[in-house]
């Protein structure tokens, strides 16, 4: 029995990438957050990963043609006492309030409806 495929790698990855680009693409747990509060992390400036640079940012979304994206805020768990629990809080809330502050900067990317 002979199997022939018309695909080879080349046009595979062609046929993917058109579908990719014609699809609802959307990250469903993004961990860039917790770069926000690094006073070195820009999320506007492409960044390499291999360099420890994160995964995401504005312009290899556009790039990559990522639509949207959930951000999650990691806290992690210490001794899980009052004064702890309040300082994860204060943290998570540090978070939420760098997010919006990307979002409100970049809001011909961040906020852009088709």
């Amino acid at each position: 029995m002979l199997v022939s495929c018309k695909l080879n790698k080349g046009n595979l990855t062609e046929k993917a990438a058109g579908i990719h680009y014609q699809v609802l693409t959307i990250d469903t747990h993004c961990d860039t957050p917790m770069r926000l509060l690094r006073s070195d992390y820009n999320s506007e400036d492409k960044h390499d990963p291999r360099q420890g640079g994160g995964k995401v940012d504005f312009q290899r979304m556009k790039e990559g043609g990522l639509d949207a994206m959930f951000l999650a805020v990691f806290i992690g768990q210490g001794e899980r006492t009052k004064e702890r629990n309040e300082k994860a809080k204060n943290l998570a809330f540090n978070f939420f309030d760098a997010i919006k502050e990307v979002v409100k900067d970049n809001q011909d990317i961040a906020e852009k409806e088709s």
